[in-house]
């Protein structure tokens, strides 16, 4: 069984679509651009977009057999702080800009790492605070400055402390709005200024014995258990594999 019942919990206030936010279907655009590559080489039986954002992204090409969304109308209810889904069931969990509304992100990666399966994979993107986009937009009220942005850094430190492996660290738009940027504006940023990109896309796949969480993210008491000799493997298709979806 995939899903489990959860208490509701009606705290965040995460846009709807991403027409609520300004030039928002062309940062959908830049962001399924950038995971298109992704989707062919993950596999198994469940892939799950979190939020009405994520839920737009295209994974068709995933070869997954089922795909689900949690959240927007006509879909599986998500309610937090936990996920309604079985411990080690999904293959791929897809998060795009909930951390920015999450009541609590400590639970919500914390969720990810419990409900994902070994060698399964995290996409995540968000937007990054120390950008141009930030700095020019840091009092309005307005989506998305309305969340709080967190830095890819610390996001990153979050998924090593929960036993995860870093695959890929995208930066995107590097303007100070989220209109279309030059394209000499965005080459400079690529190639010399990185950190400011203002959207980070991050692919992250579970350990096989992930890390122990520091008291930060994890409030428990946890076990230490001695690790085990040799490789630890992945869940990306090897070359020639291949899968249902539906």
């Amino acid at each position: 069984m995939l899903f489990k019942p959860v208490t509701r919990d009606h705290s965040g206030t995460m846009p709807q679509s991403w027409q609520s936010l300004k030039d928002g279907d062309w940062l959908l655009e830049q962001e399924a651009c950038r995971l298109s590559l992704w989707w062919p080489r993950f596999y198994g039986y469940y892939l799950v977009k979190l939020g009405p954002l994520a839920g737009a992204f295209d994974t068709s090409a995933a070869r997954v057999q089922r795909h689900w969304q949690l959240g927007g109308a006509g879909q599986v209810l998500y309610a937090g702080p936990e996920l309604p889904l079985q411990e080690r069931s999904v293959d791929v969990l897809v998060l795009s800009h909930n951390l920015e509304y999450s009541s609590d992100p400590h639970q919500l990666m914390r969720e990810a790492q419990r409900v994902l399966v070994d060698g399964g994979h995290l996409v995540l993107t968000g937007f990054n605070p120390l950008s141009l986009l930030n700095l020019c937009g840091f009092w309005k009220k307005t989506p998305p400055f309305d969340g709080r942005f967190y830095h890819p850094l610390r996001i990153k430190d979050w998924l090593a402390l929960l036993g995860f492996e870093i695959l890929s660290d995208e930066r995107l738009l590097f303007g100070p709005s989220l209109s279309k940027s030059p394209q000499w504006l965005e080459a400079m940023g690529e190639n010399y200024a990185h950190f400011l990109g203002a959207v980070y896309v991050l692919v992250a796949r579970k350990r096989s014995l992930p890390a122990i969480a520091s008291p930060a993210l994890n409030r428990r008491k946890v076990r230490v258990v001695s690790p085990i000799a040799g490789p630890v493997t992945g869940r990306v298709a090897r070359q020639g594999s291949s899968g249902a979806k539906g």
